[in-house]
């Protein structure tokens, strides 16, 4: 590749977007007590399913007639509000455990208080609210394993002193031979977190955005946002890449990373823009935000499809070199009389 081509490939795979120290710091938390990559991303996967629920049911709970998106707002604002606060004491090592009697006891009260302000109202809209808030606690508390898994993976391969051109550690074949109980507790980056990472990705959004849009949006940016990422997911197979002839590992680029954070706005402003007479300005913002989302898709998807065809180039001529290599050191060779 020339120095330009370098320069792109530098620029797609850089992924560092979020402060190093901040992320070797609650990752060394993680570490002390004992956890792996794979076993964050799992808990991502579990936490997608109660969230899926909880957005179907408030769904089928929508009063049509009325909004109360301000509920809402007050009672995720202070579930994130405390969940800042428990994470910077987690951060400075003032808590030695994440989840508590306490800390579970504390939504109790501001639910009941929110139960209390809107008593008067008819019995749908509590079950849309409360639904509603606890999907978007466990959205956000998947969200959060997101960033804490890829910190603890890089964390323990620095501790343990894996070279990145190495990593991950293990062979694909040996990785895929061990049963499903040993691969959660692969430390570092892993060829199966790979893809059980991306995998995790797209079921936390979809799960999300597709109950909270619905009824809102052209169903056409739906599918076209799932195709997109079940393409994105089958690239990270290594049967997949070799059929296609495309090298590398096929890890997330810079574009990919900034499709995940347009997703998350999009799932804030369906399930937190009000509807009712504002519908109209609700669909176009949900919409624009999809579409964006759905444009960094194609575009990590064309990264992927460039880079893979690029490093298989490089690979096919630099075993063209040693080939030759080889060919002409085996000329020189003196023959035997």
């Amino acid at each position: 590749m020339d120095k330009q081509d370098q320069e792109i490939v530098a620029l797609l795979e850089d992924q560092n977007m979020v402060n190093k120290k901040f992320a070797d710091r609650v990752a060394k938390r993680f570490e002390e007590i004992g956890t792996t990559p794979n076993w964050l991303t799992m808990w991502r996967i579990i936490l997608s399913i109660p969230m899926f629920l909880c957005f179907i049911v408030a769904n089928l709970f929508l009063n049509k007639e009325h909004d109360f998106t301000p509920w809402l707002w007050g009672t995720f604002g202070t579930s994130v509000f405390y969940a800042i606060h428990e994470l910077r004491n987690f951060y400075y090592k003032k808590n030695t455990v994440l989840l508590t009697r306490a800390r579970i006891l504390f939504f109790l009260p501001l639910l009941f208080c929110t139960f209390l302000s809107i008593s008067s109202l008819r019995f749908e809209t509590l079950i849309w609210l409360l639904c509603m808030t606890a999907g978007a606690l466990f959205y956000a508390w998947a969200g959060l394993l997101d960033f804490f898994d890829g910190a603890l993976a890089r964390y323990q391969d620095d501790v343990d002193g894996i070279p990145k051109e190495t990593r991950p550690r293990t062979h694909d074949d040996t990785e895929y031979n061990l049963p499903f109980s040993e691969r959660l507790k692969l430390r570092g980056s892993s060829h199966y977190g790979t893809v059980l990472d991306p995998f995790s990705d797209k079921q936390w959004y979809f799960f999300a955005i597709l109950p909270l849009s619905w009824f809102i949006v052209d169903h056409v940016f739906l599918w076209a946002s799932l195709l997109v990422a079940l393409f994105l997911t089958f690239l990270r197979f290594r049967a997949i890449r070799r059929a296609l002839e495309f090298g590398g590992k096929g890890a997330a680029n810079r574009f990919g990373k900034y499709k995940i954070w347009v997703e998350v706005f999009a799932v804030a402003a369906a399930a937190l823009l009000p509807g009712g007479e504002h519908a109209a300005f609700k669909e176009m913002v949900v919409s624009i935000f999809i579409g964006t989302a759905l444009a960094f898709g194609c575009l990590s998807l064309s990264g992927h499809a460039w880079l893979g065809v690029k490093k298989a180039k490089m690979a096919a001529l630099q075993k063209l070199a040693a080939s030759k290599r080889r060919r002409s050191s085996s000329s020189n060779l003196p023959v035997s009389k």
